[in-house]
């Protein structure tokens, strides 16, 4: 929380990491991680740290199972749960009847990919790389 703090854009990145794979991966306990780390975090007025405390409140949604009803709302949710604050990679949603499939590429090559798919109606998830 320490703006001065050289290791503070790390420290950022290894708890965006960590809870994005708890959140994709369905770790029991992956919500109350999230909502006990955004406590923590909360008085900080720095500008990362809100982008975090963002982002992690879109991963409870996620695992809250909410429904995904529009394409913004999938591509958000999607960035959030796949990029988080650390990643830069490309995302494309894709409207497939019953699900979004947000697919994850990683520039230059793209031979890096991972797969979030979203029931529109039930809100329940899938992860695959």
């Amino acid at each position: 929380m320490d703006a001065e703090c050289p290791k503070a854009d790390y420290c950022l990145s290894i708890m965006d990491f960590s809870l994005m794979f708890g959140v994709l991966r369905k770790h029991e306990g992956a919500a109350d991680e999230i909502r006990q780390t955004i406590e923590l975090l909360r008085d900080c007025k720095d500008d990362r740290v809100n982008r975090f405390i963002s982002v992690n409140l879109l991963r409870l949604a996620l695992l809250a199972h909410e429904q995904v009803l529009t394409l913004e709302r999938a591509e958000e949710i999607g960035r959030a749960a796949l990029n988080g604050v650390s990643r830069q990679a490309d995302i494309l949603v894709k409207d497939e009847c019953e699900n979004w499939t947000i697919e994850l590429s990683v520039p230059p090559f793209h031979r890096h990919k991972e797969w979030l798919t979203i029931s529109k109606r039930t809100g329940q998830y899938s992860f695959n790389r």
